[in-house]
């Protein structure tokens, strides 16, 4: 129930569960249900009378309590160095299993519900992925902003952005290559002899 098996050559990062405060309201119910019984048949007298319904009704409770306490226990997100997946019990018998690939994220946030969320530091975090129209979100975790940094850290880099772009290496042309220069031709320095006529 607890074991997860993992990819070969896979590592487990972080197990990520709901803050133990969406345990308070389930704990008030509890108390409510078990108080309330025993102190209206304590103050009138009736609780040897009725102590079989009480001590039922008092069990069954406590196992209330304790199917609350696995459930919370169960429910869990598994960060590995390739995936993000999401264990959810809606009983201790029914399962479901969600996971994405950290390489294909391309968007996450995290949101508060509220004055009480934000002061107990508890909110959503929500995961896009590519292809995918609806995102995982994990659901009233403790510190969502540092879970959300560490979900990001892990992400698998792209290659265009890990190794740099070579740069193309221009060389100059060569002096065969060279374009010939048009030098203008110099007058040939030859003596113009001039032929002298005699006259007769």
């Amino acid at each position: 129930m607890f074991k997860f098996d993992l990819q070969e050559n896979e590592k487990l990062v972080e197990m990520i569960r709901q803050t133990e405060t969406v345990l308070i309201k389930p704990a008030l119910i509890i108390l409510a249900l078990i108080y309330m019984p025993w102190y209206f048949l304590i103050k009138y007298d009736l609780q040897y009378d009725y102590r079989h319904v009480l001590l039922a009704w008092t069990v069954l409770v406590l196992l209330y309590a304790i199917n609350k306490y696995f459930l919370w226990l169960l429910n869990v997100y598994i960060l590995t160095d390739r995936r993000i997946i999401q264990v959810r019990y809606t009983t201790l018998f029914k399962k479901r299993v969600e996971e994405g690939d950290l390489g294909n994220i391309i968007g996450a946030g995290i949101a508060t519900t509220g004055i009480f969320s934000s002061l107990a530091g508890y909110g959503d975090i929500e995961l896009r992925f590519i292809h995918s129209s609806q995102p995982l979100i994990l659901s009233k975790v403790r510190n969502p902003e540092a879970i959300k940094n560490l979900i990001w850290n892990h992400k698998p880099k792209v290659a265009s952005e890990s190794q740099p772009i070579a740069k193309a290496e221009i060389k100059p042309p060569s002096e065969q290559e060279k374009p010939k220069e048009n030098k203008p031709q110099k007058a040939a320095n030859t003596p113009v002899r001039a032929k002298i006529r005699k006259i007769v």
